[in-house]
């Protein structure tokens, strides 16, 4: 029964890891495309905040690659556990912690990036004599403070 078991783990590591393959190159390809789109085809009313957009996919197609082709977690259910078994971890033999470490890091850059893409698009829609609008000056330190956190 542990000879069946390996076996089973071992096939279902194989497809586990081409299925990853796959969905990283599609993602990489689809985070190219719109970074293209972003830089050459955005209209003019949404160029103000072209920045924030490039920089919000950046985080996307680090996460992608990072998750897909150097991490590649594999989890382990019912037990929860995470097993590693990307480039970084098999070759250079990093530890699980460093990538969970790595990963909440890239997704806090994420989200900070976002929430600057919102706050950007909410104070270019919003009325010139709107009390939630803030000056250019104010916005530019809030986006400062933002990046430097994340």
């Amino acid at each position: 029964s542990n000879f069946t078991t390996s076996l089973l783990i071992g096939l279902v590591d194989a497809h586990y890891h081409t299925a990853m393959l796959i969905l990283g190159v599609i993602s990489v390809f689809v985070s190219l495309l719109l970074i293209y789109l972003i830089l050459y085809k955005t209209p003019v009313a949404s160029a103000q905040y072209r920045t924030g957009l490039l920089v919000l996919q950046l985080c996307f197609l680090i996460f992608d690659v990072y998750w897909c082709f150097i991490f590649v977690p594999l989890l382990s259910l019912p037990n929860f556990g995470i097993f590693c078994t990307g480039f970084m971890c098999t070759t250079l033999k990093v530890d699980v912690n460093y990538h969970m470490i790595f990963m909440l890091l890239i997704s806090i850059e994420t989200f900070a990036w976002f929430f600057i893409c919102m706050l950007k698009r909410h104070q270019e829609i919003s009325s010139i004599n709107s009390p939630h609008r803030y000056s250019s000056v104010i916005f530019k330190y809030y986006q400062y403070c933002l990046s430097l956190m994340a």
